[in-house]
Order: C-alpha cells, then structure tokens, then sequence
C-alpha cells in the first residue's frame, strides 16, 4: 500500500483565530519533560518538521527570534523558497501572504548587519533597549549596511514586552522562534503563547543534543488542548507532530 500524499492540514487544521502568538519548537522527551533539540550538524532531521516551521513562517506577520540565532545560525534563512518543490505544500495551506517581517531580540552587541537573513525582502525589527539601540547604529556604521536599520526600543526588554509591543503595533499574527531559555519568560503566568506547534523526535537522543526545557508533559497537558497530532517516519527516524491550543484560546478551525 503506497503512503498517503502529506496534507499540512492533518497537523496544522484548516483556519488559525486571530490574534495568535504561535510557538514552534523541536524536542524531545526526557523524564517528563519537553526539552528542545539544540541546532548542530548532527541534530536529528525532519522534512515535515522544517515544513512545519516554514508555514508558520509564512502566516506569520511577524516572526520573533534573537540575535544570538543570528551570530550561531550563518544559514538562517526565512525565504520559501528554500523549499523547493515543497513549497507547493505551504502554499497550499497558507498562501498570498506577503514575507513576515521580523523582530530581533537583542542587547545590540556584536550583530551581523550583513547576514543574508536580514534581507531586502522583509522588514528586520531590532527590539532592543535605548543603550542597545546606540550599538545597534554604531555597528551599522562600521560594518557600512548601507540601509536603514529599524529600532523598536523599550525600557524594559524581554520576549513578553517585545510580544506586548509589536501587538501594539497591530501584528496580530506573531510566530516565536526563540530558545527554551527566553522563550519560557512567555510561558509564565499569565501565558502569552496561544499555540505550540510541537516536533517530537521519538527516538534515543545523544544527551549533547538535548537542549533547555520548554514545559513538563503535565503543565502542557494542564494549559493546552491537542487538537490536530499524527506521527510519521522520517530519514532520522519517528517523529510525531502536534498542535495544541491554550485552554483559554479559541479552536479556529480543527
């Protein structure tokens, strides 16, 4: 029997409410506890799960990750079209949207202006303190940018307030692509996230691998709801896919 033809919406279903903050994360699951997969070369490999990432990409309007991601990852890349012929799958489920801008977190230290991911295509957001805004200009000079570099500077900086901010600049549909050690400040009382989009890799994980923790298996069972989850075969092994909502959060379309 030949496998069924991969539909994006037997994990993501057909219709997401608005507004919605979206957390994407790949883990694993080690004592109860979700921990993230540290990036690396030898890190375990996921066709569905990069598609998974790639389509909250492409229904974002804005996307929040960090300028660490930008000094560890020299490949980052928030373009489609990296998908190749994959990309058909995305545009499938979630099309004529135009490229999400996105929202750096940063202190301003030692950012690389000139890294392909902060592209002509998009709009790159440095949200970032007054001092750390001074840097951010300074380094725009001596690495000669040769554009504009946007600021959205706050008194307080941390992932909740970037999340308050750029709601009050009306992005209402917010993807966060943050490691487990930031991104937990969203997860505090009262909980900014709305819905995990979870990538469980099922097999045994070298422990260098295995990064921080996003939540115990029963706090995210206590505050989420599993509405769409299949699990699959992929090059690296099993891996199952899981979308929860927040209990307090509208359904949208399942």
């Amino acid at each position: 029997m030949s496998a069924q033809p991969l539909r994006l919406s037997s994990i993501l279903g057909e219709a997401w409410p608005e507004p919605l903050v979206t957390q994407v994360a790949a883990c694993v699951e080690v004592g109860g506890a979700l921990r993230v997969l540290k990036i690396t070369k030898e890190t375990p490999r996921s066709r569905v799960d990069f598609l998974v990432l790639n389509a909250c990409r492409a229904w974002a309007d804005v996307i929040v990750t960090s300028g660490r991601n930008l000094r560890l990852e020299g490949g980052l890349s928030y373009d489609l079209a990296q998908l190749g012929a994959d990309r058909e799958l995305v545009d499938s489920w979630c099309s004529d949207r135009p490229p999400a801008d996105v929202a750096y977190l940063t202190s301003g230290r030692d950012i690389p202006l000139r890294h392909p991911a902060i592209d002509t295509l998009r709009k790159s957001l440095f949200v970032t303190s007054r001092e750390g805004g001074r840097r951010l200009l300074d380094q725009s000079r001596e690495q000669d940018v040769g554009r504009e570099v946007d600021l959205l500077t706050l008194d307080e900086v941390g992932p909740r307030e970037a999340v308050v901010a750029l709601q009050q600049r009306n992005y209402r549909r917010v993807s966060i692509e943050l490691g487990p050690s930031t991104a937990g400040e969203l997860h505090r009382a009262p909980s900014c996230v709305g819905q995990l989009l979870l990538s469980t890799f099922l097999e045994q994980s070298p422990p260098e691998l295995v990064g921080g923790s996003l939540l115990e298996r029963s706090e995210l069972e206590q505050r989420f709801r599993l509405t769409n989850g299949v699990e699959l075969p992929q090059e690296s092994g099993r891996w199952r896919f899981e979308r929860w909502i927040a209990s307090d959060q509208p359904l949208g379309i399942g």
